[in-house]
């Protein structure tokens, strides 16, 4: 058996997801994408599978599991840049740490052998302090969104040992790209009106990931014969800052741009007064993450710089896509 040549990605209509199924498809494997909408559009040769919301499953699931291989996971309730929920932390365990075991569970009763996780760097903590963040380092993570993906993380390695089933975690930092959400279509809008912005005193190290560089590890991860289970953390070669990242994203969209070196400190206080202080913390606090164990345990390393990343970000967004407002 080939292993690797039936493929399921859950949230396969996602950012992440859809560009995962099109790199697979084109690598010649049979790939269904599990989505929420049947008008969904997707790659040519990619199965569409409706489901409901994780947790709930539909009667099918292990009927349309069997004779997958791998399975990469990568829906889930994500991180929201304002947060309404008056229980954010039962919200994201209902889906990311619930949703996922129950996924889980059935495909390893249904024969599945590999099952990849896509997890977040905020399962390590949100800030590296003394160096850069490790696979093997003690788990710190200290909001509802990691937390609940540091449980599932847990629950799935309780999994493997009572099931057998091959668990992979990737922990990526921000993931940006064409169509990116979050504060990287923020960062991008802001960028793109031309204004002078108070982001030049950005300096504490950071990482980032490229789009290209996560789909890359994830279909490495699916086409290896044998990788070993455990936690592998992913990001662009290069650890950068935040004021460097803006800048690179300038230089992507073709845009001049002026950057005013305002303290972080003092950008915190003004951006709190406008309801984005902790947007503005998590880009000016350190956030550098050492990816030498992956390259080690699976041969592998990013080839795509942050320069040709934003390259292709934004002329593939001038070409077909519209930025995303922020959203999960």
């Amino acid at each position: 058996m080939n292993m690797g040549k039936d493929i399921l990605v859950t949230g396969g209509a996602g950012f992440v997801g859809r560009e995962l199924c099109r790199v697979l498809v084109a690598k010649g494997y049979r790939v269904t994408a599990m989505v929420r909408r049947a008008e969904v559009v997707m790659p040519d040769g990619v199965v569409i599978w409706v489901a409901p919301d994780l947790p709930d499953l539909s009667p099918d699931t292990a009927q349309r599991l069997a004779g997958i291989e791998v399975v990469v996971h990568a829906a889930g309730r994500a991180h929201i840049l304002q947060d309404d929920d008056r229980d954010s932390l039962t919200a994201f365990r209902r889906v990311n740490t619930e949703g996922t075991l129950a996924l889980a569970r059935v495909a390893a009763s249904a024969g599945v052998r590999r099952f990849i996780f896509v997890s977040s760097i905020g399962v390590n903590g949100s800030q590296s302090v003394d160096q850069a963040f490790r696979a093997e380092d003690t788990p710190q993570p200290d909001s509802p969104y990691a937390q609940s993906k540091w449980e599932a993380e847990q629950a799935l390695t309780r999994l493997q040992v009572e099931t057998g089933l091959t668990v992979l975690h990737l922990r990526p930092p921000m993931i940006y790209g064409s169509a990116a959400p979050g504060n990287f279509a923020l960062l991008a809008r802001l960028v793109g009106k031309g204004w002078p912005l108070p982001l030049g005193g950005l300096r504490a190290p950071r990482s980032f990931v490229a789009l290209d560089n996560v789909v890359d590890l994830l279909t490495h991860m699916v086409c290896h014969p044998n990788p070993p289970s455990g936690v592998y953390l992913v990001a662009d070669p290069l650890v950068t800052t935040t004021t460097q990242f803006i800048r690179a994203i300038a230089n992507g969209m073709g845009q001049n741009l002026t950057l005013i070196p305002v303290p972080a400190s003092v950008l915190m206080i003004l951006a709190s007064v406008a309801g984005r202080g902790e947007q503005i913390r998590k880009m000016s606090v350190s956030l550098a993450v050492d990816i030498q164990s992956t390259e080690v345990r699976l041969g592998w390393s990013p080839s795509v710089t942050m320069a040709a990343a934003m390259h292709r970000a934004f002329s593939a967004t001038t070409a077909t896509h519209t930025l995303l407002e922020p959203n999960p």
